[in-house]
């Protein structure tokens, strides 16, 4: 089990953090893997800083080829 530890926009961290979005879509830079941890941080693009808002899910599936999905993503289903 690995933690992935990434940035997270205000507009789709919010949803997340109060459990309305239950996934995530990502470049497939690192090696998800069900079971891993992902930690996401809030990100304010206009300032290039971190809120100081964070938390943390477990991805319990990975979709990496479908139709709609560009190669190079993935799409993390989070509990």
């Amino acid at each position: 089990m690995n933690t992935h530890s990434v940035k997270s926009w205000p507009e789709f961290f919010g949803p997340v953090i109060s459990n309305v979005k239950t996934f995530e879509l990502r470049r497939a830079d690192r090696d998800y893997q069900v079971g891993d941890r992902l930690h996401l941080r809030e990100w304010e693009p206009q300032t290039e800083s971190y809120t100081g808002r964070e938390c943390w899910r477990m991805i319990e599936y990975v979709l990496e080829q479908g139709p709609g999905l560009l190669p190079g993503y993935c799409v993390l289903g989070l509990k």
